[in-house]
């Protein structure tokens, strides 16, 4: 009979770890073995990817005037019919907004 020490030492030179820790700045060309999903949205509401302009979808294809101009940390406002929104990249957007660059 072999000791404990012994027949593990066996199993862990015949087996390859499933689980490694490995650094984000190493993992250029690796494959996760599994999806991972995020418990939560970061950040937890809608925003701008891009630097753009905010609209009504029922406005395009009309001349639009451009009534403002939306940064981080501000608050949305009410645009009427026919306005836009300058927007830059980060801040939570209007509600039925359309992005373009």
């Amino acid at each position: 009979m072999i000791t404990f020490e012994q027949a593990l030492q066996i199993v862990e030179s015949s087996v390859t770890p499933l689980q490694r820790k490995v650094f984000p700045c190493t993992c250029l060309n690796r494959i996760l073995a599994r999806e991972v999903h995020a418990d939560s949205d970061m950040p937890p509401f809608n925003k701008a990817a891009m630097d753009g302009f905010a609209c009504r979808k029922a406005d395009l294809g009309n001349v639009l005037d451009v009534v403002d101009e939306i940064l981080q940390g501000h608050s949305q406002k009410n645009y009427r019919d026919n306005q836009c929104a300058r927007i830059m990249t980060g801040p939570w957007y209007p509600v039925e907004p359309i992005l373009s660059s």
